[in-house]
């Protein structure tokens, strides 16, 4: 079965929630809860935790609060950064498709290089509000769109097992 992994409609809340399930893959996997953190709320957890710190420092230490602001440049930068790469997913990534079958996922959309993940490969199939993520035992994931929901369950119904389904 085809099934089209280019950008979805709802490209940011779908990458911010299946980054988030994807970071947080061992909770996961252990509670069977698809409901995690989602990628911006860890970032502003994490954006606000380092400025504590950083203010603590600096108040310890008698420095000037332009120390402050500095150590939020790597921040911001990374932000925007996550911005114009989710722009360039968004405008080229649109003609991509993963093929499930007996085999396991067959991806070919990073530069061209075939790829297969067998089915024991799969961990589980996260069902989450805006996305469907697919997490690997490697390093890598898929997500696709909510709109796909019925394609992949359908997938899965054909070629796996039910179980590795998390709602």
């Amino acid at each position: 079965m085809k099934i089209n992994s280019g950008s979805p409609n709802n490209l940011y809340s779908c990458y911010n929630e299946a980054r988030g399930v994807a970071q947080n893959k061992n909770y996961v996997l252990r509670k069977k809860k698809a409901k995690t953190w989602t990628f911006l709320q860890t970032s502003i957890i994490n954006t606000f935790l380092i400025a504590i710190i950083l203010l603590c420092i600096i108040s310890y230490c008698d420095l000037s609060y332009w120390y402050l602001l500095l150590c939020f440049v790597p921040i911001v930068f990374n932000h925007i950064y996550l911005f114009f790469y989710l722009r360039k997913i968004k405008r080229y990534q649109k003609r991509f498709f993963n093929i499930f079958d007996e085999d396991g996922i067959h991806d070919e959309s990073f530069y061209g290089i075939k790829m297969l993940f067998t089915w024991k490969k799969i961990q589980a199939i996260v069902i989450g509000r805006k996305s469907i993520v697919v997490l690997t035992d490697t390093p890598c994931y898929f997500y696709y769109g909510i709109d796909k929901k019925h394609d992949i369950l359908d997938a899965i119904e054909m070629y796996s097992k039910k179980k590795k389904i998390i709602m």
